[in-house]
């Protein structure tokens, strides 16, 4: 059986003739089966970690959470780290609607079956809450100083790079202030920030078909992965069949809310019946209908996540897209990684017109087939220092000042100049990541006659150069095409031309 019943038609489009109490029970429904399929999605992001991510085609948690799925990546760790194993009596609590996700995945480790069941009653009561850093109250100024905001937006650059995994600019201003306060020695800064570091232990393998399936009586049975490749096949199909749901949540409770549906089931408002019958906020729901209302802008938006598009991909179309051109950008998310795709936005919002359109359209045409995707060298433009940045600790600015007069990177030379050329950025389409541990790579090996020229010189990070290139299995090949140019070639038969 399949994860979940994908085939449920729901209450179609047309809502004007099914009764209220009809859709307040089918949006009951889904609201309740939101925990498991979280459970469900935790479990095959752990069968992927638990194998060899690498077979999927992506080097890192990182990539693979962006490429094929639409989740944060702090949050997808999470949901991997709930599904594995233990904490069973959280699990159950989950499926069955009574704590949310939020607080399941924040259950602490290693506790006893009565630590268990203990902690699941406090959070039913209402007295173990989740532990949140409010925002409100800390001190924020605003940099009004262009040539201020320009440091600042150095002094970020310079920490992504330091800190890798293309970090937040709350991350990198925090990582500044921690080695501000502490005075650090610079070239210190930079000795930890390239020393290699120790790959996390390897996950406990948990064979699936044997191992309790608190989901099922919401979901039925698990449909158990043959490998990594599966197992992403199967998240694909969930994450996309969730993001349907949750359109259909925010469309329903549009029109509970317009025609006081909640009023059948006794109560004065919406707020209300939320309060006592969902296991979610009304926030929440709010942005399922914000999400929702987005998507319905342009008619090909949902009829692409229902054909098996990423709904990240979809979500970066809706970004840049018009009514014009929407289906001409779906054409180019089909045939760009996601990481392109995000540059391909961002250079967009840079440039009038359709230029950027035209020229994926162009280097799509120049393809040999329909099956290769593209990347643009163009794409990779410079961050513009903004005018103004709102919102920053009072003493980001003093901790930037001091982290751009402390922290240099040592020159690069020769072959590896070329990182220093790509500003320190993998090359690998999938990748894109910013990190001082990115080394230079010989595009033909040495061995078989490469040089060390410029030409023949790229800069790939750690993951990618050590974990996908350089293995026996070639997760990751690099050719040529007939023209000359580069060939990411990935061992799920993805090969990506790089114009």
């Amino acid at each position: 059986m399949a994860v979940f019943e994908v085939a449920d038609p729901g209450l179609g489009t047309d809502l004007s003739a099914v009764s209220g109490e009809e859709i307040l029970e089918r949006m009951a429904h889904l609201v309740d089966c939101e925990g498991a399929i979280d459970l469900r999605i935790g479990e095959l992001l752990y069968a992927v970690e638990s194998g060899d991510r690498r077979k999927t085609g992506t080097m890192s948690l990182r990539a693979f959470t962006k490429e094929f799925t639409n989740l944060d990546r702090t949050w997808a760790t999470k949901l991997k780290n709930l599904a594995g194993p233990g904490r069973t009596i959280v699990k159950v609590a989950l499926c069955r609607n009574w704590i949310p996700t939020s607080m399941a995945v924040e259950a602490p480790r290693d506790m006893t079956p009565e630590e268990e069941d203990a902690w699941v009653q406090g959070v039913r009561t209402g007295e173990i809450r989740r532990q949140t850093k409010s925002a409100h109250n800390r001190p924020r100024v605003d940099v009004d100083d262009p040539a201020d905001a320009a440091v600042l937006h150095e002094a970020r650059k310079l920490a992504r790079t330091m800190v890798g995994g293309n970090c937040s600019d709350e991350v990198a201003d925090r990582h500044m202030r921690k080695e501000w306060r502490n005075r650090s020695d610079g070239k210190d800064v930079v000795r930890r920030a390239m020393k290699r570091r120790d790959p996390p232990p390897p996950l406990e393998p948990i064979d699936w078909s044997t191992a309790i399936d608190p989901a099922a009586p919401v979901l039925g049975p698990r449909e158990v992965p043959k490998d990594e490749m599966d197992a992403r096949r199967i998240l694909e199909r969930l994450l996309r069949d969730k993001e349907m749901r949750t359109i259909e949540i925010g469309r329903l409770y549009q029109v509970v809310r317009d025609r006081k549906l909640y009023l059948l089931w006794g109560y004065d408002t919406m707020e209300h019946m939320v309060k006592k019958c969902f296991r979610v906020t009304i926030k929440t729901l709010q942005n399922y209908r914000d999400r929702a209302r987005d998507l319905m802008i342009y008619p090909e938006l949902i009829p692409a996540i229902e054909s098996g598009m990423n709904a990240r991909r979809v979500w970066l179309v809706y970004e840049v897209a018009t009514e014009d051109n929407v289906a001409r950008w779906l054409e180019v998310a089909k045939r760009t990684t996601v990481a392109e795709l995000e540059r391909a936005v961002a250079w967009s919002h840079e440039t009038a017109g359709d230029f950027v359109l035209e020229s994926y359209e162009s280097a799509m045409s120049k393809t040999k087939s329909a099956h290769h995707w593209v990347a643009l060298r163009a794409a990779k433009r410079p961050r513009r220092p903004p005018k103004r940045i709102e919102g920053v600790h009072p003493d980001q600015m003093e901790a930037a000042r001091w982290y751009l007069a402390n922290v240099k990177i040592p020159k690069q030379y020769g072959f590896e100049a070329v990182k220093e050329r790509e500003e320190w950025t993998c090359e690998d389409p999938r990748c894109y990541v910013v990190s001082i541990t990115c080394e230079g790579h010989h595009k033909k090996p040495r061995k078989r006659g490469g040089g060390n020229g410029d030409e023949n010189a790229a800069s790939e990070c750690r993951c990618c150069h050590r974990g996908g290139i350089h293995v026996a299995d070639e997760f990751i090949r690099m050719e040529k095409d007939d023209a000359g140019r580069d060939v990411y070639c990935y061992v799920d038969g993805i090969q990506v031309v790089v114009f």
